[in-house]
């Protein structure tokens, strides 16, 4: 039941980080322009035009990306302690479990950033940042859970199950090179080293008042993919993480 309540949580905060609000009146950095007419992103239904990344030959997907509370009922997913969880904090959270097919170890080195892909035009895509590697024994299973930035601002967020259909909402890894105005913000971040770490009471438990000075990273994205650009006062606020 506390575990259930700490993400109960922590989740009101990703919510909140990837609610529609209003971006602040600013003056737009002149070197950042938007990435509005860009497949895949902003206001885009169009697919991606960038080639989705792949895991190694002998690692598989079991299932497939979802919303982190899918990952509470159904096989092969298992609950993953926060401070083992990925990626940049307070972007909306994700499970996915890896399979090492092989009969020796692999190391999945993930890119720097890399887009989970909607299966619904209604949903977000989203931007995962700094994943980092994992390390698969032969035959094994490990699960994982990933942090991902909401990159269309007019969809809903991302939810279990696709109202189009009433199936499940699945994701699938999407490219790892991305448009230059939002890599401005990734390596703006990169220089930070932000880590769950950054989040974490001493017990371990996610602390929501930490948590909320990163929903500035996803006012910036918003503002590269569904804005005129990143402000000048958004990059600042970013340069101050």
């Amino acid at each position: 039941m506390k575990t259930k309540l700490i993400l109960l949580a922590f989740t009101f905060c990703l919510l909140s980080a990837c609610s529609k609000t209003n971006t602040d009146e600013a003056t737009i950095d002149a070197g950042t322009p938007a990435v509005t007419t860009a497949p895949g992103y902003g206001s885009s239904n169009l697919p991606f035009t960038t080639a989705s990344w792949q895991l190694p030959a002998d690692v598989k997907l079991e299932d497939s990306i979802h919303d982190y509370s899918y990952c509470w009922a159904f096989a092969p997913y298992k609950q993953v302690s926060p401070k083992d969880w990925r990626g940049v904090p307070l972007g909306f959270t994700f499970c996915l479990t890896l399979k090492n097919t092989s009969s020796h170890p692999v190391i999945v080195q993930f890119p720097p950033q890399i887009v989970f892909s909607s299966s619904s035009l209604l949903y977000q895509n989203v931007l995962v940042i700094n994943l980092g590697s994992v390390e698969l024994v032969p035959g094994s299973i490990r699960t994982i859970v990933a942090q991902g930035f909401c990159i269309n601002k007019g969809r809903d967020i991302p939810q279990t199950y696709n109202e189009e259909t009433g199936g499940f909402l699945n994701y699938s890894f999407g490219p790892s090179t991305i448009p230059s105005a939002l890599q401005e913000i990734v390596d703006i971040l990169k220089s930070k080293n932000i880590t769950m770490n950054d989040v974490l009471k001493a017990d371990g438990t996610i602390d929501n008042t930490k948590t909320l000075k990163y929903a500035v990273i996803q006012k910036a994205i918003w503002e590269v993919t569904d804005g005129e650009g990143l402000t000048t006062n958004t990059k600042n606020e970013l340069l101050a993480l």
